[in-house]
């Protein structure tokens, strides 16, 4: 024992008792390092996030790799990139498939970068933060990653928003109550039949609809206004006129966002001579190349985008024309998730249900045009009495009102509108 009452023994006891702590040190800087190293050289060392697995390659060094989980992941981007779902509602929907995720964490995953193959490396003491290329494969490409961030940010306003509903009763949030104006929902009832599904008001009215008899008759409704036959062939060679128009305006664009990439290599290029040479110091350096990285890879995803509109053309209008010709049919076969779509696409605004017929709120362009077509190809400025889907197309401020076709619209016009609109809508309906 160290005899405390000589004041030297006092400094050897102060070593013996430091040593221990200094060596805990050491070592927990060297995993530090040894672990930014790993990172920096696009190693994942941590536990694997949702998606990945964390396993070793051949050396016996540390590697993560794709886990069961990973076509999940996938999907969540892929629907949240579309602007359709909300977060949690999505999240909640992923969590029955299998996705045992909290909000917090589903949320830090859709912002984390290693999804699509880059890793982000905390800043450490003078080193700023930075992301790197990873050497695991990804589960997603950079363009739908920052969809996805564009989504996150508001930068990408988002399409309608479709609530998690029972298959039984796919519109509640798009009826609204003839009485109280109040939004419909729908719940079952058990009777000596078994159970019975209606749809009722919110507010306590006593508006209630079977909604075997709604269903029916909303799908009539569909028929009744969807594109006539004989109006499809003019529709679709109008449409490849005017795509075929956009073509030229579309490899033009390519060719000038392709520069601006180009443009952006040789900056970077310049930059990191200018770092070897030590004319520009680490951090400008890093900062410059994030910035002009991530201005790449924005760019990419929009020639992405325009080559894909162009070499989608053929499926998209084939199958768009075909729905939109044949919308109770479609609208029948659906799941719940797609039935959701339809509506929202094609009645932006709640629909009215009473006396057995459909009203929108307000007037829908693309249910105007879809209500007026036969009448505009044949260039007749009247519309006939017998169309019961035009008569029943708006509720105004006076009440239910008949549709008028606007005078002055000859048959190309009419076709020229239907074009330039579904060019956009008849993409989205592809999706179903």
């Amino acid at each position: 024992m160290t005899d405390e009452s000589v004041p030297e023994n006092l400094l050897m006891k102060a070593f013996y008792l430091a040593a221990p702590q200094v060596e805990n040190a050491r070592r927990s800087l060297n995993t530090t390092n040894g672990m930014r190293k790993a990172l920096k050289e696009g190693r994942y060392v941590s536990t694997a996030p949702y998606g990945f697995m964390n396993t070793r390659d051949e050396q016996n060094r540390p590697i993560i790799t794709h886990s069961v989980m990973a076509p999940i992941i996938k999907k969540a981007f892929e629907q949240i990139a579309t602007g359709n779902f909300p977060i949690e509602v999505l999240r909640k929907k992923l969590y029955k498939e299998g996705l045992k995720i909290s909000r917090s964490n589903f949320y830090t995953a859709l912002r984390n970068p290693i999804y699509c193959g880059k890793i982000r490396i905390k800043a450490f003491k003078d080193e700023p933060e930075d992301i790197v290329q990873g050497i695991h494969e990804p589960i997603i490409s950079e363009e739908l990653f920052y969809e996805v961030q564009n989504v996150l940010d508001g930068k990408k306003k988002a399409k309608t928003k479709y609530a998690l509903v029972n298959n039984e009763y796919p519109m509640p949030g798009h009826l609204i109550c003839p009485r109280c104006g109040k939004t419909l929902t729908g719940s079952s009832a058990l009777g000596n039949g078994g159970k019975y599904y209606y749809y009722h008001c919110t507010a306590g009215c006593k508006e209630r609809h079977k909604s075997d008899g709604v269903h029916n008759t909303f799908e009539i409704w569909l028929n009744d206004i969807s594109i006539k036959p004989e109006i499809a062939s003019l529709y679709l060679a109008i449409m490849e006129d005017v795509f075929k128009t956009n073509e030229g305006d579309r490899a033009v664009e390519i060719k000038k966002l392709q520069k601006q990439i180009d443009e952006n290599v040789e900056m970077m290029d310049k930059s990191a001579k200018k770092f070897i040479n030590d004319d520009l110091d680490k951090h400008d350096y890093k900062r410059i190349k994030e910035s002009l990285s991530r201005d790449c890879t924005e760019l990419r995803s929009r020639i992405a985008d325009l080559k894909a509109t162009e070499s989608g053309f053929q499926e998209y209008y084939h199958y768009g024309i075909s729905l939109l010709s044949n919308m109770g049919q479609y609208y029948r076969a659906a799941n719940i998730e797609n039935r959701q779509k339809m509506l929202g696409l094609i009645f932006p605004e709640k629909l009215v249900f009473d006396n057995n017929t459909f009203q929108t709120m307000k007037p829908s362009e693309i249910l105007d045009l879809l209500c007026s077509g036969g009448n505009g190809f044949s260039g007749s400025k009247k519309e006939k009495s017998s169309d019961k889907a035009a008569q029943s197309c708006v509720v105004t401020a006076l009440g239910f009102k008949p549709k008028t076709f606007p005078t002055g619209m000859s048959g190309c016009s009419i076709g020229l509108r239907y074009a330039l609109l579904n060019s956009i809508y008849v993409q989205r309906f592809s999706s179903l």
